[in-house]
């Protein structure tokens, strides 16, 4: 069974955000295991040092085929999305998405990437974007196994 891993900075804090993120790994649990790494945010030091400490920390825990969420990434279409990720799957045991810190993701961690991913040129917040990619994941594997969610 295909693992996911999701490495991101920050805790959920609102339960709503919570309730949400655990309904999706609950679906998502018939088709791979899914988990979360949350690391600490260095809010406390200034910009560059903490993107950097943040990308040292992601790459101590990413051992995995590693897709980092970024702006400037390839945008799929949900579509898309699922092909790409059966494609890994054939090929990858492991799969690792990265979300940044507010600060976004270091050099490093974009470096090492084997693949970027973005949802647009919107901002948004670290919490919810969780949720939007577990719901993407969700999304693409209900295609893969012709669930009707998608429509």
């Amino acid at each position: 069974m295909l693992k996911i891993e999701i490495i991101c900075i920050g805790k959920l804090k609102e339960n709503y955000y919570k309730d949400a993120e655990r309904e999706y790994f609950k679906r998502i649990s018939r088709f791979a295991d899914i988990s979360v790494i949350e690391l600490p945010e260095y809010g406390n030091f200034e910009t560059a040092k903490a993107i950097e400490v943040e990308g040292e920390s992601i790459l101590k825990n990413a051992n995995a085929y590693l897709i980092a969420l970024d702006v400037k990434g390839e945008q799929f279409t949900s579509e898309d999305f699922s092909l790409k990720l059966k494609n890994l799957k054939n090929s990858y045991s492991k799969i690792c998405f990265v979300i940044g810190g507010s600060n976004g993701l270091s050099k490093n961690v974009i470096k090492k990437a084997d693949m970027l991913i973005s949802f647009g040129k919107f901002t948004y917040p670290r919490q919810l974007m969780r949720v939007i990619l577990a719901e993407q994941i969700y999304r693409a594997l209900t295609i893969e196994n012709n669930i009707s969610y998608h429509k």
